[in-house]
């Protein structure tokens, strides 16, 4: 008696257990609730490849974990796509929901920037790849593998600035503009270590061209944030 795969309709054997063309598991049953919380909490837990797992390793060695995922090791760790998409609903609820974002803001342009700051960090995705790729171009990178890297990067940073940098800037809400130049600081260190390692260049040479990334992309968003707030404003007003 053969079996026909739900998920490709491809036949095989009674008794395997998994299809042996596209290794879904042989029996599905119908979904219930409880499937989906085993899926949720295997997505987040799992011991080999889980989110939280991914959070440890990206804070302790960035650069290996994203040069192993686009060398092909790519069951063993959390999709860096989704990774940056769970984070930056993280920082959403975080520092809108909780207001912990820069709390003395009266300007009109500033409270937009804070307002669409998750639509700016997906959009800014592209821009620091962009330019990694074009400094670091001699490392034969491509630019999708650029992608990779600073997915896992902007993810653990803004990681970092939700669960850290806004409960001390709600706690001290006078000290914002200093948190925020430690946070700056924090990260260009961080972009750097992982930079120097995935595209391997541990050498000065490495280092000044890491930080000219981030120069550059401060400064790219610098602008992105501006043109975004004028095109809306010029829409509202049509």
């Amino acid at each position: 008696m053969k079996h026909i795969c739900k998920n490709c309709s491809h036949q095989f054997a009674a008794a395997d257990k998994f299809c042996p063309n596209c290794g879904q598991s042989a029996h599905t049953e119908r979904l219930q609730f409880s499937h989906i919380l085993h899926d949720f909490f295997h997505a987040f837990f799992h011991a080999d490849k889980g989110f939280f797992l991914l959070v440890k390793k990206l804070a302790l060695n960035p650069g290996s974990i994203a040069l192993h995922y686009v060398n092909g090791q790519r069951k063993r760790y959390f999709n860096p796509f989704s990774f940056l998409l769970i984070i930056a609903a993280i920082f959403l609820f975080v520092n809108l929901h909780f207001n912990a974002l820069d709390p003395l803001n009266n300007d009109p342009k500033g409270q937009f920037l804070e307002k669409y700051s998750n639509l700016i960090l997906i959009s800014s995705l592209p821009v620091l790849a962009a330019i990694s790729w074009m400094i670091f171009k001699r490392s034969g990178k491509n630019y999708s593998e650029c992608l990779v890297l600073c997915c896992y990067l902007l993810g653990e940073m803004y990681l970092f600035f939700s669960l850290v940098c806004s409960p001390l800037i709600l706690q001290f809400r006078e000290k914002y503009q200093l948190i925020i130049i430690v946070y700056a600081g924090v990260w260009l260190l961080y972009f750097v270590y992982g930079a120097v390692v995935f595209f391997q260049e541990k050498s000065w040479k490495g280092i000044l061209k890491a930080v000219a990334v981030i120069v550059l992309f401060q400064f790219m968003t610098g602008m992105l944030g501006q043109g975004m707030y004028y095109l809306i404003k010029a829409f509202s007003h049509s």
